[in-house]
């Protein structure tokens, strides 16, 4: 349980710092999702100075979306086992 607001709350602020910094907002729900708790950091970060809304890269979008793989096995082994 305690995973799954992790995740959402860090999803909702991350998409939401993303649309204030002008940065691309899938990519700001998946880093807040990964941060946690810690994804009010998101308004502290500086952008890149590059496009607006631009898609990150590549293998920002597979590490993120590996590491949301490996967190859901694992929430899943914990509720199951």
């Amino acid at each position: 349980m305690i995973a799954l607001f992790w995740l959402a709350t860090g999803a909702a602020v991350g998409f939401v710092a993303a649309q204030r910094k002008g940065w691309n907002p899938a990519a700001g729900a998946l880093g807040g999702a990964v941060l946690g708790f810690l994804s009010p950091l998101l308004f502290a970060a500086s952008g890149s100075g590059g496009e607006k809304n631009s898609a990150p890269p590549r293998i920002l979008v597979i590490l993120g979306v590996v590491v949301l793989a490996a967190f859901a096995i694992v929430l899943l082994g914990l509720l199951l086992g």
